[in-house]
């Protein structure tokens, strides 16, 4: 499986170094940043949708990841201009996220794993919001936050209920996904740090080739099966 996620390599590392990311002051978004920027998550996209449809049962987290790659490229392009499209940018992350959240689903509950998400929203939360001055983006980033923490405790519990390499890469998605998202906040509202859109891109792009790879490995895992049994 993993030959063919080499261009989504390639095209990160293009946008990282052709567009300056990697630089301590990166240069201010274009609309051809933006189309660069959105690439290797459309490349992703575009597999989740050509691979062959061999387990239905899969259908409807291919159907629900797929959708919140479309949310998040619109976020994508929104917040390449982060001073003009900030909340919208949140807006549309939030949709991907509650897509994710809809792809993990919520069975069984698992209690105890909520409780830990919760604490370590609320620590999050108590380190962001009394920098954020605007009533309508502490709401904003309250309600992210608490979606962040949700998506989580869904995707730890799938994984504990079924230990594959699928359901981990899914919780791990949602792990670094959230990192990501933290050093935006972090970044903006309390210490800005060097390099900080470096970091804050590359775990987002782990964070979406985990979520592909959750759906793409179920799929290469049922063909090497066919091949193996010759039909």
């Amino acid at each position: 499986m993993w030959f063919i996620l080499m261009p989504y390599i390639f095209l990160v590392i293009i946008y990282i170094f052709v567009f300056g990311v990697h630089k301590e002051d990166p240069p201010p978004g274009s609309i051809t940043s933006a189309i660069f920027k959105c690439l290797p998550v459309a490349y992703l996209l575009f597999l989740m949708v050509i691979v062959p449809w061999i387990e239905p049962h899969q259908s409807s987290y291919r159907y629900a990841i797929c959708a919140g790659y479309i949310f998040s490229l619109i976020g994508d392009c929104c917040l390449n201009w982060p001073k003009h499209y900030f909340v919208q940018g949140l807006v549309f992350f939030a949709l991907a996220q509650l897509s994710y959240t809809y792809a993990l689903g919520f069975s069984p509950f698992g209690l105890p794993t909520m409780l830990v998400y919760c604490v370590v929203a609320a620590l999050i939360l108590k380190v962001i919001i009394p920098n954020v001055k605007q009533t309508h983006l502490r709401v904003a980033v309250i309600f992210y936050v608490l979606l962040l923490g949700l998506v989580g405790w869904r995707a730890t519990v799938r994984y504990k209920e079924r230990r594959h390499w699928d359901t981990w890469m899914a919780m791990v998605a949602a792990i670094i996904f959230a990192t990501s998202d933290f050093l935006i906040a972090f970044n903006r509202w309390k210490v800005r740090f060097s390099r900080a859109v470096l970091f804050i891109m590359m775990t987002y792009y782990v964070a979406q080739l985990m979520y592909a790879s959750s759906v793409l490995l179920p799929v290469f895992e049922a063909v090497r099966k066919i091949r193996f049994m010759g039909v």
